[in-house]
């Protein structure tokens, strides 16, 4: 008995083709493959780069991001149905009663008085304030009484005061000892006259009358406050803008800051995608929410450096 036997030789015949094609698409198909991502990065020998190095896919990544972005935001994403999403009932329901229950819990803190609820290192510029403010309002205060509408009601007011003011007992501004007026009765009779109706009635009016007639002029913020303190203000805000930004970074890398701006950017996609009707199913396949919501998260704490660089500069 010959080995191998005829027939044997006949099948490897007709075997060994196929075998050998299957190898070689498999090993080209691998290559093929292997070459799409890998390497990374480029491969130098003796300071001449490699050929295929690196990958097809890293080598062109950026122009791949570039058209994965632009089908995205024309086709998927685009800024209408964004737009759509936000402006819809339920988004504007929900983030209005997110601000509710903020506002909420706001109020109910024992928060103190105004000046104690600014840091000690915005202090400054609040005083500046207080007093940009009040210097304003002595200066408008002057220029009523100043004018002649003031020199009116004032003479109106006190005209109707004497009356009242002659028409008085005399015993009542006259202490029982003799003819010398009494402190304590002038004090008295001073502060009704301060509290009656009528002086609260002027004052409201002169109130009103000059806010009205600030805001009627149009000026800007620039043409009321003094120049002094214009440029006091400038060179403040110039001097502390970098703390206050290196501030609003460390509140940015907060955890808690962070899943807050995670859970509405994951209800605003929620929404959106709620919006796409029938393909809603679809999409979500493609996007599921944990995913989002994952991918959202990771890139903020892989950007955080990112952000507070940008914010710092």
């Amino acid at each position: 008995m010959n080995f191998p036997p005829d027939d044997f030789s006949l099948y490897l015949k007709y075997i060994t083709p196929p075998v050998i094609g299957a190898f070689i698409g498999y090993l080209t198909n691998r290559i093929a493959i292997k070459m799409l991502f890998r390497p990374l990065k480029t491969w130098k020998i003796f300071g001449i780069r490699v050929p295929m190095t690196p990958g097809v896919i890293p080598a062109k990544r950026g122009e791949l991001a570039k058209n994965m972005g632009e089908v995205v935001g024309d086709h998927l994403l685009t800024s209408e149905e964004i737009a759509k999403g936000l402006s819809e009932d339920e988004f504007q329901k929900h983030l209005l009663t997110l601000i509710k229950r903020r506002q909420l819990k706001l109020l109910q803190k024992d928060l103190g008085s105004i000046s104690a609820m600014v840091p000690m290192k915005y202090r400054a510029y609040f005083d500046i304030a207080g007093k940009t403010i009040s210097y304003r309002i002595k200066e408008e205060i002057k220029g009523f009484l100043q004018s002649a509408k003031s020199r009116e009601k004032l003479n109106a007011v006190l005209d109707e005061y004497l009356e009242t003011f002659l028409s008085m007992e005399i015993r009542t501004l006259f202490n029982s000892a003799g003819y010398e007026i009494s402190h304590e009765t002038v004090v008295i009779n001073v502060e009704k006259l301060l509290s009656s109706r009528a002086m609260t009635i002027w004052f409201e009016g002169f109130m009103h009358d000059t806010v009205y007639k600030i805001l009627k002029e149009n000026k800007s913020l620039g043409d009321i406050l003094p120049d002094s303190v214009q440029e006091l203000l400038l060179r403040a805000i110039d001097k502390q803008t970098p703390e206050l930004l290196a501030k609003l970074a460390l509140i940015v890398s907060e955890d808690d800051v962070r899943e807050t701006i995670v859970d509405g950017a994951c209800n605003g996609v929620e929404i959106f995608i709620d919006s796409l009707g029938s393909m809603s199913d679809m999409v979500r396949g493609f996007l599921p929410s944990q995913m989002i919501e994952t991918k959202i998260r990771e890139y903020l704490i892989a950007k955080n450096d990112d952000i507070i660089a940008w914010l710092n500069s």
